[in-house]
């Protein structure tokens, strides 16, 4: 997925692969508030892992294709995280390359980037129906 990726941010790709890339970015969307949620040490540390290769200049797969190539790992280890903004950036990049490649039209990236930037406010809840949904407790929040 990562060379597809890399790939994606110079020239063409089919739309079988751009499908995949772009389904694999909803799923992992990044990382949207790393700064509220880890220590000063730790984001010393992920800041350091995360320019350890030529700086900021690199997208992030470009970054974790390098990195995987030095570590044989790049997700699921805490010194590592790519933010939603850098992955913003990167699929920026991707789908106006494949739109000079008359692949898709600039209406498909629009709509593609309000669902990849869609976050739901933690107060919101997960959703109609969930059972860890704040409906259900609303006599509480009048109480207090």
């Amino acid at each position: 997925m990562l060379k597809i990726r890399v790939k994606g941010l110079t020239e063409a790709i089919t739309k079988e692969k751009l499908t995949l890339v772009l389904f694999n970015f909803l799923k992992h969307r990044g990382t949207f508030n790393i700064k509220d949620d880890k220590s000063k040490e730790l984001l010393e540390n992920i800041d350091a892992n995360l320019n350890i290769i030529e700086g900021d200049s690199l997208f992030p797969c470009e970054k974790q294709l390098k990195f995987y190539e030095q570590n044989n790992y790049f997700r699921g280890q805490d010194e590592f995280y790519i933010t939603h903004k850098d992955l913003l950036k990167e699929i920026k990049q991707i789908l106006s390359v494949q739109i000079k490649h008359n692949l898709i039209n600039e209406d498909f990236k629009e709509e593609y980037l309000k669902i990849f930037n869609r976050k739901r406010e933690y107060y919101i809840g997960p959703g109609k129906g969930s059972k860890y949904g704040w409906k259900k407790r609303k006599k509480i929040f009048l109480i207090i």
